[in-house]
């Protein structure tokens, strides 16, 4: 059993597998919406506590995960945005969906997130 002071080897590979976790909840939320309510209740419970301990865990070391979905857009923003070109300079944007989010450690960008935007509705 390795040693708490292990230090942790943040490579391409751990970061692929954040942004696979980060997306875990949406498709567990997808599959278990075709149970029963009683199954739902039971699974749910047990995802959530597998969910809380990798998330405890990543932040534990440093890494955040952000997914700025529905906040204005700005082009210094750690994002590529898929569909930028389908807007004017001059529009007033949002962040529509995470395709990928951004992850950073220690304040440092590992990963630029993946976004598709809209114009914002005022």
């Amino acid at each position: 059993m390795p040693s708490e002071n292990t230090n942790l080897i943040i490579d391409d590979n751990f970061v692929e597998f954040i942004v696979e976790l980060w997306r875990l909840p949406k498709m567990f939320n997808k599959l278990i919406g075709k149970m029963d309510l009683d199954e739902q209740k039971r699974y749910n419970s047990q995802f959530a506590w597998f969910n809380k301990k990798a998330i405890e865990f990543i932040q534990n070391k440093g890494i955040v995960i952000s997914a700025p979905e529905g906040m204005p857009f700005d082009v210094g923003m750690p994002v590529t945005p898929l569909n930028i070109a389908d807007f004017d300079k001059n529009d007033e944007l949002i962040i529509d969906q995470v395709i990928e989010p951004v992850i950073m450690h220690n304040e440092k960008i590992l990963k630029t997130g993946t976004v598709t935007l809209k114009k914002e509705i005022k």
